[in-house]
């Protein structure tokens, strides 16, 4: 278990907001264990969330709700200051949608898969019909971020969230962002954690597939 204070009262109350992180042990062992396995020292472990928080959230930016979408979940995170505030975890991601294309078309995985990254939930591409089976899925994942918002209004005074940022393999579906947009009514980008390093070498032949490694760069600038 670790903890972090995130805000400090100032009024008579005395109270103040502190982020908790817990994990099993047994999870914790497992992760060392590889580590060590590869012939590496392992120096910090921590949650998916804190370093997708650390990448695409700076403390000068309004608050923010990171969507990360995995192949078997996804995640939310909204933070603010750079700090996470809340974090929910949703067992839908990309396997999902994928299963959704080949239960309706008949098809194998690779070729559902194919169907996932080309016509996404683009209404104009194969007349709309992959859109059609993959929009109802989505909206589990609307009805999350709807639900974010309002702790946001909630437990944060006189805060609104001002933006969503999409993450990982999933944020590269075509028509996604469009479609959070209208679902949410908010500003919705493709999180690039890269946007301010100076990219040289090996970097530049990634140019914008930086989502991909989200995760890893927070981890990287952990101090």
């Amino acid at each position: 278990m670790q903890y972090k204070v995130v805000k400090k009262s100032v009024g008579p109350t005395g109270k103040m907001d502190v982020l908790l992180t817990a994990a099993p042990k047994r999870v914790i062992e497992k992760y060392i264990n590889v580590v060590k396995n590869a012939g590496l020292r392992p120096v910090a472990l921590e949650t998916e969330s804190a370093s997708l928080a650390r990448a695409l959230v700076a403390p000068t930016d309004p608050i923010s709700i990171v969507v990360s979408l995995g192949a078997l979940s996804t995640e939310l995170i909204v933070a603010s200051l750079g700090n996470v505030l809340f974090t929910r975890s949703i067992a839908t991601g990309g396997t999902t949608l994928t299963r959704a294309i080949m239960a309706e078309f008949n098809l194998p995985q690779n070729q559902a898969e194919e169907y996932k990254q080309t016509y996404g939930i683009l209404e104009d591409k194969l007349s709309g019909k992959v859109a059609a089976v993959l929009k109802p899925i989505l909206d589990i994942i609307v009805s999350e971020i709807t639900k974010a918002v309002e702790f946001v209004h909630t437990h944060v005074a006189e805060a609104q969230v001002a933006r969503v940022i999409v993450t990982g393999g999933g944020a590269y579906m075509p028509g996604l962002a469009e479609f959070l947009v209208e679902r949410t009514s908010l500003e919705v980008a493709l999180g690039d954690p890269w946007q301010l390093f100076q990219k040289v070498g090996k970097i530049t032949e990634l140019a914008g597939q930086g989502s991909f490694y989200a995760v890893a760069t927070g981890l990287a600038l952990r101090t």
